[in-house]
């Protein structure tokens, strides 16, 4: 949560909470991990339970973020790209970024780093004409 809050203060990031409708339980976070003001850019970024997986609220979540991004109702201005990077092999997320019409850019190598190894990452991009609202 710091470091969510962190990006935010600093105008970098910004990340909601996913809930059930009907419960409110938390199931998920997307959002905004990097914004960069000047280049009108940023990445997205989510997580959903595993038990939440294929019922279509990571699409539903991140079409609601990026519209509000593309419309200009975020605090960080004008954004006319958008970057999602999925590991390789992920197809579930994959196919919510193809869902979107988010169009993929290659493999990006060694460019994530977690559980001290490093791992190429697929990388997709959305520009504002693109977008279906």
């Amino acid at each position: 949560m710091n470091f969510f809050n962190a990006r935010f203060t600093e105008n970098i990031g910004i990340r909601w909470a996913i809930r059930l409708k009907a419960t409110g339980k938390l199931i998920g976070t997307c959002g905004f991990n990097t914004w960069n003001q000047k280049m009108k850019s940023a990445g997205i970024g989510y997580e959903i339970a595993s038990e939440y997986w294929g019922c279509g609220f990571a699409s539903e979540a991140l079409h609601k973020v990026i519209d509000s991004a593309f419309s200009k109702q975020l605090p960080f201005g004008e954004l006319y790209r958008i970057q999602g990077d999925t590991m390789i092999g992920n197809l579930a997320s994959e196919s919510v970024l193809k869902k979107l019409g988010f169009k993929e850019e290659g493999t990006r190598r060694a460019s994530g780093y977690w559980k001290n190894e490093y791992h190429d990452l697929k990388c997709y991009g959305l520009l504002k004409p693109e977008f279906k609202k």
